[in-house]
């Protein structure tokens, strides 16, 4: 049987939900049997995201709203290294929101995805 092939994609905007819909249409128009899990919005889940949890978590404005979101991110961080580390994907597609998915990335590197 062959294996499917899974990627992971991250965006923290609705812009890089647009975006990142758009690149998984043509990648999955390339690919058909790619799976897709992270985090996005309706863009990435209509062109087939499996979402861990949606973009709207992400956006986060105000000092009071940034320190409640600190522990539902560090969460959500923990959530999608472990899903990294059982599931191994090909690859990582990071979309915008640089102060969350640059930690991201530097976890993903430890792992070699």
């Amino acid at each position: 049987m062959l294996k499917t092939t899974s990627i992971m994609m991250v965006a923290g905007e609705a812009s890089g939900d647009l975006a990142g819909g758009q690149l998984l249409q043509e990648l999955k128009a390339a690919q058909p049997g790619l799976r897709a899990v992270g985090v996005g919005g309706r863009c990435m889940r209509g062109a087939g995201l499996e979402a861990l949890d949606d973009v709207s978590h992400l956006a986060v404005i105000g000092f009071v709203e940034v320190a409640g979101a600190a522990v539902r991110l560090r969460r959500l961080s923990r959530r999608l290294v472990e899903h990294m580390r059982s599931e191994k994907p090909a690859a990582l597609v990071l979309i915008d929101y640089p102060g969350f998915n640059l930690r991201l990335a530097k976890r993903a590197r430890a792992l070699g995805v």
